[in-house]
C-alpha cells in the first residue's frame, strides 16, 4: 500500500532528478516561508552537510530562495 501512495510522486521527483529529501525541504519551506536552516535542520533531523548538497540543488534551481537575515546577517532565510 505504501510503495501505491509514494509511486506518483517519486516518478515526478524521478523527471526532476530530485528525490525525497529535495521534496521535504520544498514542502516544510512552503509550509513556513522565512524560516531559517538551523530550524529547517530541527524539522528534518539531517545533518547540515545533507541539507547543504540539497539546499544548493534547489537555490540552483530556483526552487528555494536564500536570503540573508534582517536582524543577523548570519541567518540564512529561506
Amino acid at each position: 500500500a505504501y510503495r501505491d501512495f509514494v509511486s506518483d510522486p517519486d516518478e515526478i521527483l524521478k523527471e526532476l532528478a530530485f528525490g525525497r529529501a529535495h521534496h521535504r525541504v520544498v514542502h516544510f519551506v512552503g509550509r513556513d516561508p522565512g524560516m531559517t536552516v538551523q530550524q529547517l535542520l530541527d524539522i528534518l533531523r539531517i545533518t547540515k552537510q545533507s541539507l547543504g548538497r540539497v539546499l544548493k540543488e534547489l537555490i540552483d534551481k530556483g526552487y528555494v530562495y536564500q536570503k540573508e537575515g534582517e536582524s543577523d546577517r548570519r541567518q540564512r532565510l529561506l
